[in-house]
């Protein structure tokens, strides 16, 4: 039960945090891609947003990502900051 509230949270949160990946059941999306220099502001409207940055500087998970580099990595808005997955 417990695991089917969590993929129903998680499907809300998607639609309400991605609506453009909302596609009538066309499958996964790739994630949004960026540089960090160029990341939406991290805070209250883009909090739990997911990006692919292609710059990332020595990337740590759950670091705050820094760009100039050039590594690929995934990172979310906790509300404040870009955080390396």
């Amino acid at each position: 039960m417990a695991a089917g509230i969590v993929a129903m949270a998680w499907t809300i949160f998607t639609q309400q945090a991605h609506p453009q990946t909302l596609s009538g059941g066309a499958g996964p999306q790739a994630p949004l891609r960026s540089v960090v220099a160029a990341l939406p502001l991290c805070g209250v409207r883009t909090e739990g947003i997911i990006y692919e940055v292609t710059d990332a500087l020595l990337p740590a998970a759950l670091a705050i990502v820094a760009g100039s580099g050039a590594v690929r990595v995934l990172v979310f808005c906790d509300g404040t900051n870009w955080v390396v997955l």
